[in-house]
């Protein structure tokens, strides 16, 4: 059966990262998937099982039910319960000034976990992207694709197929649906590079060659790209030769209605009446790739210092106490707490809750197109944001500027103390408001998404 000329045609929506799982890419996809069904347009979502080695899963999922979800199982029961053993979907407090005092058992996990971390970089060093357990989905993500589609009828409709890069195998699999049905049309949504990530890269530079000339090969079926700044879109415009379209990851827009209350009340950012300034990170380090050693060493000096009132830093994420251990973090350091992830309604109410909100990105060419899906909820929380890391080249840098919602800075620790002196002075300006940051609400930025989809429908 064909689809009549003005029939909606199904959508096909491959992604490894969607509730339960508590990324931000999840919820990418999840306002993808609002905004389509929103339009009423069908719509699909093709993901994999959840492991608790992805992160913490949410409590709410079950309020996503009006959504189709097919999920595909790629990992063997035997190996699923080994995994189980090690990670911990669940949140739990861990910290830093008691780190030891949790139980034997759940220490030398975290230290056997840092290990087998440090054992798969090494791993990643030699084999770049084809090295990645998720390729495991390729097969499953076909395969129940192929059954829908068959199940259906859409054998020779123009239905239409979104890859959400990454993983590599959400792309393998639309590159092969798109080969089994030409009539198909197919959307390619990158969250980050491919063959140009720097921190995916082999040793070997044959590796790296083959994936260049593989992504350039299976990326040239697609119909048009999307991706999450302006310097990622730039870059993927050169290598495809195509059309990339920038759709920013953004915040729910609740959260400008619920955090705006206060908007005009300033007097609580006159951080020198106060008897402790709380500083808060959410997110991951990736083993260090985001270096927080700059920062520590900025607290220690101004606390020694008494010109300011004591500085405190609370860090939460998937892998921090495994990366804080990289750097032996002092068990006795009072002004530091090293925390594992936190829900995701517990991480918003932690971003309120604290006095100034920490980034912390790599300041090499290759990140400039970095826009973490956290600068979106620091930005609606109205809470003054310090990236680190980040220069006048960054992306990151000119929203921050066009929003005024926070200062940005060099991770060197001269650079950092100078930055928390300005932020905490009478003399720092913040205007953050919720007229300049309307436009990236995570609805706005999903219908942006789906106007591009109904142009090639």
């Amino acid at each position: 059966m064909s689809l009549e000329k003005n029939s909606n045609p199904e959508i096909l929506l491959l992604t490894h990262y969607y509730p339960p799982l508590e990324r931000i890419g999840s919820w990418r996809y999840f306002y993808f998937a609002q905004a389509i069904r929103n339009n009423n347009l069908k719509l699909t979502v093709i993901t994999s099982k959840k492991f608790s080695i992805d992160g913490l899963h949410s409590e709410s999922a079950e309020s996503l039910s009006f959504i189709r979800v097919i999920e595909c199982e790629y990992i063997p029961k035997i190996i699923e319960s080994i995994i189980n053993i090690f990670f911990d979907s669940k949140s739990v407090n861990y910290k830093n000034s008691s780190i030891k005092k949790n139980n034997y058992l759940t220490l030398w996990k975290s230290k056997f976990i840092v290990k087998l971390k440090l054992k798969l970089k090494y791993i990643r060093s030699l084999f770049g992207h084809f090295f990645d357990y998720r390729d495991l989905l390729i097969l499953p993500f076909i395969f129940k694709s192929i059954s829908f589609i068959r199940r259906n009828n859409l054998q020779n409709s123009s239905f239409l197929i979104v890859s959400a890069f990454s993983p590599p195998s959400t792309i393998y699999a639309g590159f092969i649906l798109k080969c089994l049905y030409p009539k198909a049309k197919w959307i390619v949504d990158y969250r980050d590079l491919w063959s140009g990530n720097p921190h995916v890269k082999s040793k070997f530079d044959i590796v790296n060659s083959i994936s260049y000339i593989l992504e350039k090969k299976l990326i040239k079926k697609s119909h048009f790209l999307t991706t999450i700044s302006p310097t990622l879109a730039k870059e993927l415009s050169r290598l495809h030769n195509k059309a990339v379209n920038v759709i920013y990851n953004g915040f729910p827009k609740h959260m400008l209605n619920t955090n705006s209350k206060d908007l005009f009340k300033r007097d609580d950012l006159n951080f020198l009446k106060r008897s402790k300034i709380k500083l808060l990170y959410t997110g991951n380090l990736y083993g260090l790739k985001r270096d927080p050693r700059f920062l520590i060493k900025a607290i220690e000096e101004l606390n020694s210092k008494n010109i300011l009132p004591k500085i405190f830093l609370e860090l939460y994420g998937h892998d921090i106490i495994s990366s804080m251990s990289l750097i032996n973090l002092p068990e006795k350091n009072k002004y530091i707490s090293a925390n594992t992830q936190v829900a995701y309604e517990r991480s918003l109410e932690l971003q309120r809750t604290n006095d100034i909100l920490i980034l912390i990105i790599d300041s090499i060419e290759k990140e400039y197109g970095t826009l973490t899906g956290k600068l979106y909820e620091y930005m609606a929380s109205f809470k003054p944001i310090l990236a680190i890391g980040c220069s006048d080249k960054h992306d990151m840098f000119k929203i921050i500027n066009e929003t005024k919602s926070g200062l940005c800075c060099l991770n060197d620790q001269h650079s950092i103390v100078k930055a928390l002196e300005i932020i905490c002075s009478e003399k720092f300006e913040f205007k953050s408001n919720i007229y300049n940051m309307s436009k990236y609400t995570r609805e706005n930025q999903s219908n942006k998404f789906v106007e591009k989809l109904k142009e090639i429908i």
